[in-house]
């Protein structure tokens, strides 16, 4: 009977887990959607050539997009002030200066944004590996450990790495942890929450993940 309860006890923590976190995301994706919703009516008023409106619209946007390091959305933006330029160009104006200011932009973002499809890809492999080979020994033979522990953050701008940081930190949490080297896996925890609390604005629309730190600091603990 007693073993029963533990195991009633283990799914209903686990269920309460997955939901608290499926409740939480949904607060995450109201940003972007805010974000999308922008990016529609500014995609009308440049059809209809309201381009003074449609500049105003993207800087409110690019500053939500900065401020929650949104780069993929935020690439997009750029991309419709290039649009408004080629309107511009019609009208007669020089934009050749703006044209060049925005690309730089653009290269940068877009450099920053395969940076993170790299960490989040190889803390996903990492992820996966430790949950399907659960406390395997010898886990440097493995090639997605070997890049964790190899590799190092690639993005320097803390304006963009915000997510880059929190993949590359976790991947090298769960190689700790999974080691059983409890104390420099909780070394990891402590690194992670210091960037959350750098960074409170990010604590109230990414709460899922920030929440998944506390939960790995108490399994280490």
């Amino acid at each position: 009977g007693y073993e029963k309860e533990l195991n009633k006890f283990a799914f209903f923590k686990n269920y309460l887990y997955n939901y608290i976190l499926q409740c939480l995301e949904k607060r995450k994706g109201f940003i972007k959607k805010e974000i999308r919703s922008g990016i529609s009516r500014v995609e009308i008023l440049i059809e209809k050539k309201l381009v003074e409106i449609a500049e105003d619209e993207i800087s409110k946007l690019e500053a939500i997009c900065k401020k929650y390091q949104v780069l993929h959305l935020w690439i997009i933006l750029l991309g419709l002030r290039l649009d408004i330029l080629k309107l511009k160009k019609k009208r007669g104006e020089d934009i050749h200066k703006q044209v060049a200011g925005i690309k730089k932009e653009l290269a940068r973002l877009i450099k920053a944004r395969r940076t993170l499809i790299f960490y989040r890809k190889l803390f996903s492999l990492v992820r996966k590996k430790h949950h399907f080979s659960s406390f395997f020994n010898e886990l440097d033979e493995h090639d997605e450990f070997k890049k964790v522990m190899q590799s190092e953050l690639m993005e320097s701008d803390p304006s963009l790495n915000f997510f880059h940081r929190n993949y590359f930190l976790f991947a090298k949490g769960i190689y700790y942890y999974a080691q059983a080297d409890y104390k420099k896996a909780n070394i990891i925890a402590n690194e992670m929450l210091k960037l959350w609390e750098a960074n409170k604005e990010m604590n109230k629309i990414f709460f899922g993940a920030f929440y998944n730190t506390y939960y790995n600091k108490a399994l280490n603990e």
